[in-house]
């Protein structure tokens, strides 16, 4: 068993490091994060395929954002599942938008995701929170990113709602509480 576990985390790192964070509860630490912060260092994470793929990147930053208590790295997992997501959906060129606010009557800090990408059927949006479930002809990667995302969120006491049109690209709202 772990020399086929060795085999798998050397054919395919990436899938097989999902799976392992899916199949196991992550140790969490939570600090007062700067969400405009996070989500910058997301960015910087996905500068390079931004940049191949032609995509505009417009960001709407509320100043004085209110902090939220979160685990930045696994927040940072979430944008980043996010962003691959939208730039994938937008191989040669584009425009992706990301905006924060800050709902006072809620007392949450909302982040919204906007791409003008291909977007999704709404039998797929059904179970696009599914292990497992790719909507991509290819079965690139192995169907855990928007899982996990969701699962994130929630563990932060957020939440997280898409809305997508074929064609015209898509849209992921996540609330988190504000700190």
């Amino acid at each position: 068993m772990l020399k086929r576990i060795a085999e798998l985390e050397s054919e395919n790192i990436e899938s097989f490091s999902f799976l392992s964070r899916f199949s196991r509860k992550q140790k969490e630490k939570r600090e007062l994060t700067d969400l405009n912060k996070v989500i910058e260092d997301a960015l910087g994470l996905t500068s390079t395929l931004a940049g191949t793929s032609n995509v505009v990147i417009k960001k709407v930053f509320e100043d004085n954002l209110p902090l939220v208590m979160a685990d930045k790295g696994q927040m940072q997992e979430v944008l980043v599942v996010l962003l691959l997501n939208s730039l994938e959906a937008m191989p040669k060129k584009g425009k992706l938008t990301i905006k924060t606010s800050y709902l006072k009557k809620d007392n949450h800090v909302e982040l919204v995701l906007s791409d003008t990408g291909s977007g999704t059927e709404q039998d797929y949006l059904k179970r696009i929170a599914e292990p497992f479930f790719n909507d991509k002809e290819t079965m690139q990667g192995a169907g855990l990113g928007f899982s996990i995302a969701y699962e994130i969120v929630a563990r932060h006491k957020g939440k997280m709602d898409i809305e997508s049109t074929p064609g015209k690209g898509t849209t992921v709202i996540i609330r988190l509480p504000a700190a």
